[in-house]
């Protein structure tokens, strides 16, 4: 498997996966369990889609990275066929700066939101008030290190390059 983010970091993006993971299991269960239990007595589980609303954006932004370090994003394959291979790996190259500074610009806003709803204590409201800052809070940290990963991939195609022309 390839090295990313360097050793420290390479193992939270290796080991975030898992927190997205257990949001999975924890949000079938709720949902289940609820519909179980409206069904076989009147019991009602609370706020149903706002846990699920928040447990999923915890489970894409908890394996974001992951799939970027394993190359399932941004690959300039489509003229990869009938373009020579230095061409493709500059499309490849441009291809990582775009997505990198997409990704800087969305985690430098997400960032924003994120400490405005720390300050605010913002909660999202329903039987029981979620507090949000939490979702914005994952969120930011998953758009920081799929951006690190974009900027990290860029230098690995330039070191590839470096080390083929030796």
């Amino acid at each position: 498997m390839k090295k990313s983010l360097l050793d420290g970091s390479s193992t939270i993006v290796n080991r975030l996966p898992l927190l997205g993971q257990a949001c999975i299991v924890g949000m079938l269960l709720y949902t289940v369990l609820g519909v179980v239990a409206r069904n076989v007595a009147p019991i009602a589980f609370p706020d149903t889609v706002v846990i699920s609303k928040f447990l999923m954006l915890a489970i894409v932004f908890s394996t974001i990275a992951k799939v970027q370090m394993e190359g399932g994003h941004i690959r300039a394959e489509i003229a990869a066929s009938v373009l020579p291979v230095k061409a493709v790996r500059v499309l490849d190259v441009i291809a990582l700066l775009i997505a990198f500074g997409l990704w800087a610009v969305m985690t430098w806003a997400l960032a924003a939101n994120a400490l405005t709803s720390i300050q605010i204590w913002e909660y999202e409201q329903g039987f029981i008030k979620y507090p949000v800052f939490v979702a914005r809070i994952m969120a930011t940290i998953g758009a920081f290190l799929l951006s690190l990963e974009f900027a990290l991939g860029v230098g690995r195609q330039l070191q590839q390059d470096r080390s083929k022309r030796r």
